[in-house]
């Protein structure tokens, strides 16, 4: 009797280990399938907006922060020269020198930004490209210009929405423009380090915080406007 009730307690346990080998094998199946559906929608959304999106100026903002954050020096040079760019192009800004700017709005930070410490490279993370895309893309096809979308989609909507996975405790950052000028790469990443009329100055925190370091940008031409989304961790 003993033995018999021993034999069944085996071929219980025995069961039990195909039961969750099999479960854990239909998981890893449903996974894998999951994430090839996403990276279809992924190329989807990419191959019918590739009249709209600009991969080029996206690299060019990207290339052109790290240059600055890893030579800080130069944003005085940068700041300087798109603020001559407003005056030439008569767009919302009249000529100003830095140092002039930066009395004039009472930002003192702005002066002494040259002075930051180097800031890690930023590493291009294609996930956060592709969703900082559809975010971008749906701000110029539904005709808005916010953080949030207008049916109250956060920034991390468009990071899941692409299959995207948000670590625990993750910084989670998003920055919006608009700009005008032929680098409109270059031109995005000044604006968004003058950061003017944004009281807390929160782009210009993102771009330069030092423990953020994955980087992805879309940039969409619409006529002569670019729209920008920069999404980082």
């Amino acid at each position: 009797m003993k033995n018999k009730i021993i034999k069944l307690i085996k071929i219980c346990v025995i069961m039990l280990i195909i039961m969750a080998l099999s479960s854990c094998g239909s998981n890893k199946i449903d996974k894998k399938t999951a994430n090839k559906k996403q990276k279809i929608i992924r190329q989807e959304i990419r191959e019918q907006h590739l009249d709209m999106l600009d991969f080029d100026l996206a690299k060019q903002a990207f290339n052109y922060l790290n240059t600055l954050r890893s030579n800080p020096i130069l944003i005085s040079k940068g700041v300087n020269d798109y603020l001559t760019q407003k005056k030439e192009f008569n767009v919302l800004l009249p000529a100003y020198t830095l140092l002039e700017f930066a009395d004039k709005v009472n930002d003192p930070e702005l002066k002494t930004l040259q002075n930051l410490e180097k800031r890690p490279l930023l590493t291009w993370d294609s996930m956060l490209a592709y969703a900082a895309e559809c975010k971008v893309i749906d701000m110029v096809e539904r005709n808005y210009f916010s953080h949030v979308s207008p049916d109250g989609n956060p920034i991390e909507y468009w990071f899941l929405k692409i299959g995207g996975k948000m670590p625990a405790f993750s910084s989670f950052h998003e920055c919006i423009g608009m700009e005008f000028h032929l680098s409109a790469g270059e031109t995005a990443i000044i604006s968004f380090i003058i950061d003017h009329g944004v009281k807390n100055k929160g782009h210009r925190k993102t771009i330069l915080e030092p423990g953020l370091t994955k980087i992805g940008i879309g940039v969409c031409q619409i006529g002569v406007a670019h729209y920008i989304c920069i999404m980082m961790q």
